[in-house]
């Protein structure tokens, strides 16, 4: 009887310590791959960053329908532009294209450089801009004859948005 008494507790032991051994090899897997996430977050800001940092110096360019960036630009000319230039993505060159690419984000859930979309006149997707954060976007805009910075809530572009798309994740 002692025997097996022993052997059970041997036997309890032995599942006891491999039970830790295998939570501290999940621990250490999870720690790595918590690291490995926070890289990746930080790498996607310091590149977002970037780009809106590069929207903003091109603040007072002209708007020149067509072009994306020889002369001006148009909506969509300026955020295939900074995609492409400064972090080497080739997003669609037209607004409408440009909604379809990259995963659909909530309004309420934007973050810096997720591109938003506008129907103005009524005939579906017809505008784009950059979202820079605390509610503002830069676009080029025909109305104002070059690239400016507006607020996503005033009236106009909250009456006239569509959806937003997040091309870095």
């Amino acid at each position: 009887m002692k025997r097996k008494t022993v052997l059970l507790k041997l036997l309890i032991l032995l599942i006891v310590i491999a039970s830790v051994i295998n939570y501290i090899e999940t621990f250490t897997l999870s720690s790595s791959i918590r690291k490995e996430d926070k890289d990746a977050v930080l790498e996607r800001e310091k590149k977002l960053n970037h780009l809106v940092i590069s929207a903003y110096r091109l603040i007072g360019e002209s708007y020149v329908y067509g072009d994306t960036g020889k002369i001006g630009y148009d909506c969509s000319g300026l955020t295939y532009s900074l995609y492409l230039e400064q972090l080497g993505i080739e997003i669609p060159r037209n607004s409408k294209a440009q909604s379809s690419f990259g995963i659909k984000v909530d309004k309420s859930h934007l973050m810096p450089g997720d591109l938003l979309f506008f129907s103005t006149n009524g005939g579906g997707i017809s505008h784009v801009g950059i979202y820079v954060g605390e509610g503002n976007m830069i676009h080029a805009s025909l109305g104002k004859e070059k690239v400016s910075i507006d607020s996503i809530d005033e009236q106009y572009y909250s009456q006239t948005y569509v959806t937003a798309r997040r091309i870095i994740y």
